[in-house]
């Protein structure tokens, strides 16, 4: 009804076996102390990876400030820097304007 208990692991085991014996070497993991090393790594990873991407978005925050102000700079460069002070200063006047309506007009 049962089977004999073997010692030796069956040939699905011994596969395994043999293809994490190989992971093992080809990445000279070759101590328990090894093995520990790699699963604080492993703990770590995630903070690293979170890290890094809040970089990247500080980063690609501070690209998009300074692609503004080239933008910026080249418009006033391409017309004339007066006309485009004045245009400025009319476009802004006009902003406040229409976001305060409550104002009285004379």
């Amino acid at each position: 009804m049962f089977a004999a208990h073997s010692s030796k692991p069956d040939a699905m085991t011994q596969t395994k076996l043999v293809a994490a014996r190989e992971i093992a070497e080809k990445h000279e993991v070759k101590t328990e102390a090894d093995i520990e090393s790699l699963e604080k790594r492993l703990k770590v990873l995630p903070d690293l990876v979170t890290s890094a991407k809040n970089e990247v978005a500080d980063e690609k925050l501070k690209l998009k400030r300074v692609s503004d102000l080239i933008e910026a700079y080249e418009k006033t460069v391409e017309g004339n820097y007066i006309d485009n002070l004045i245009r400025a200063q009319k476009e802004r006047e006009q902003t406040r304007t229409a976001d305060s309506p409550n104002l009285k007009k004379s």
